[in-house]
């Protein structure tokens, strides 16, 4: 599994729903975790909140930009770039978060849009 340096303490966090530390978190959890530990950057602990940041065209995502992508053609998962086309993230499915290429077909059409927060 591809690791990349700053992330790599990100990688095998329990999946834990509306979960936001070390012991588990959620997709928007493990985005916050990041954002606190490595940019000292504090968000809110809701999901909604990640369309009030910058929309980033595609093609010109860089690291630590949100990458918001479609779950029953809602716009219900976020990932964290970690560099161009690999994401962190983490899923009910896949139990612990992990580093995982956001430009194959399972993940490429349900991309919404790539975000940077104003604090970048």
């Amino acid at each position: 599994m591809l690791k990349l340096p700053c992330f790599e303490k990100y990688i095998g966090i329990p999946y834990k729903g509306f979960g936001r530390d070390f012991d588990g978190c959620d997709c928007w959890g493990l985005l916050r975790l990041v954002y606190l530990h490595e940019l000292k950057i504090e968000i809110p602990s809701y999901l909604t909140y990640l369309f009030k940041w910058n929309k980033i065209l595609t093609d010109e995502e860089k690291p630590f930009d949100a990458i918001s992508i479609r779950v029953m053609n809602k716009p219900l998962h976020v990932g964290l770039v970690v560099r161009k086309g690999k994401m962190l993230h983490t899923t009910p499915y896949l139990h612990s978060s992990c580093i995982e290429d956001y430009l194959t077909d399972n993940w490429r059409h349900r991309i919404v849009g790539f975000y940077r927060s104003e604090g970048l």
